[in-house]
């Protein structure tokens, strides 16, 4: 059974290389890029890999799709460009397909901050399906989206491991990127914000991933993270806030 493997990118020529060493073992790479600068394309055609440029329009799962749609094959694995995987890990892949019995898979994510591996709060070990049948399922929302799956589903052992920052600035543009994208999303699906939301929802959100969610267990780390995913949450219902008094 072949299998694709998927990279959603812009500007990672630094790090295809890496993601191609790491996806070798697959029989598609598919690069959907976001109108990248750099040599991302130049790297791609050197590698192999499949380089298909489209326009994100801030939208993950429309180019999520997309691929799903592009793809040669069946069995569709996405991995993200500051992720990667191992040998053991595309053995084991390939290993269950062989079995049968499930439409898709749950896939382990282990998340490194600064070279720490998180053990609490919302990016303590996480659980995502990320390879499946292609036609069992399609990706949803348009920021933090996730792949709807009609069960029964399995689970792969083996680890992605997903380089979350190696700076603060690196963080914050990525919160920055989301938030916008995530407002819209909530508005969208009828929620509304408040003077109370922006304030308190905020607090809430770092109480319980320090707190509730074992941040408390990576020590500065973990407060690092749940003062973070505040920030994140208290531009999303602020932006909200802002739109809904024009």
């Amino acid at each position: 059974m072949k299998i694709s493997a998927v990279v959603l990118t812009k500007n990672s020529a630094d790090k295809i290389k890496s993601l191609y060493t790491s996806l070798k073992g697959f029989d598609e790479i598919i690069f959907i890029d976001d109108g990248s600068t750099d040599k991302t394309k130049a790297l791609c055609s050197k590698f192999g890999i499949t380089y298909i440029k489209r326009a994100l329009k801030a939208d993950f799962s429309s180019q999520r799709n997309y691929a799903l749609d592009t793809a040669n094959n069946d069995w569709v694995f996405f991995l993200d460009s500051d992720e990667k995987v191992n040998s053991i890990f595309t053995n084991e892949v390939r290993e269950n397909i062989k079995i049968g019995g499930y439409n898709g898979y749950y896939i382990k994510r282990i998340n490194i901050f600064f070279d720490h591996k998180v053990m609490g709060t919302e990016m303590g070990e996480q659980h995502i399906i990320r390879l499946a049948n292609k036609s069992y399922g399609r990706w949803k929302r348009k920021v933090h989206e996730y792949w709807d799956v009609k069960k029964p589903l399995g689970e792969i052992s083996e680890s992605v491991v997903h380089t979350t920052a190696n700076s603060i600035t690196e963080f914050i543009n990525k919160i920055i990127m989301y938030y916008v994208i995530h407002a819209e999303e909530n508005m969208g699906s009828g929620k509304k914000s408040n003077f109370y939301k922006v304030i308190l929802f905020p607090l809430l959100k770092c109480i319980k991933n320090f707190i509730f969610l074992n941040g408390y267990k990576d020590g500065v780390y973990g407060f690092v993270i749940s003062v973070l995913m505040s920030f994140h949450s208290y531009l999303s219902w602020s932006q909200m806030w802002l739109k809904s008094r024009r």
